[in-house]
């Protein structure tokens, strides 16, 4: 019974909010991705029971910018790499919390995430996180600065 715009508010607050959490600890499987994002293609093409309706636009177009004509909804896959990459991040720059201590003591000894390897029988949320410096290394760049 909604319109479109009523559509996209929908899947925008609800449908992307609810995996959020688990998607920041664990890197999820890419079956999970696909069926999330066609139950939301559906959802947003108004597919209603066992009816089939025209996708006129595939949904990774849907997924980009509005200011590439997209709409703008986030690609699961790509939102659970930022967020298990921003894990990696809290692990290099808070170096006395006790998420650090913790995984500096299971997983990376010598204390430097960027160089740690997977290690035997290692979490799921470390096999995330370790996936996810991958972005770190080729995302960040060096500050040299005066002290």
């Amino acid at each position: 019974m909604f319109s479109q715009g009523g559509r996209e508010v929908v899947l925008k607050a609800v449908a992307m909010a609810i995996p959020s959490y688990a998607m920041s600890c664990f890197k999820l499987p890419p079956k999970l991705y696909s069926e999330i994002e066609g139950m939301m293609a559906r959802y947003w093409w108004g597919q209603k029971n066992e009816e089939r309706k025209v996708h006129w636009i595939s949904w990774k177009k849907l997924c980009s910018s509005k200011f590439v004509g997209g709409m703008g909804f986030k690609e699961l896959e790509v939102f659970n790499m930022a967020l298990l990459a921003k894990q990696a991040w809290r692990l290099l720059q808070k170096k006395k919390s006790l998420f650090h201590k913790m995984y500096v003591a299971r997983y990376f000894f010598d204390g430097n995430l960027l160089t740690a390897t997977l290690g035997r029988n290692p979490s799921c949320a470390w096999r995330g996180i370790w996936e996810a410096k991958s972005l770190l290394v080729h995302g960040g760049r060096w500050n040299v600065m005066e002290v």
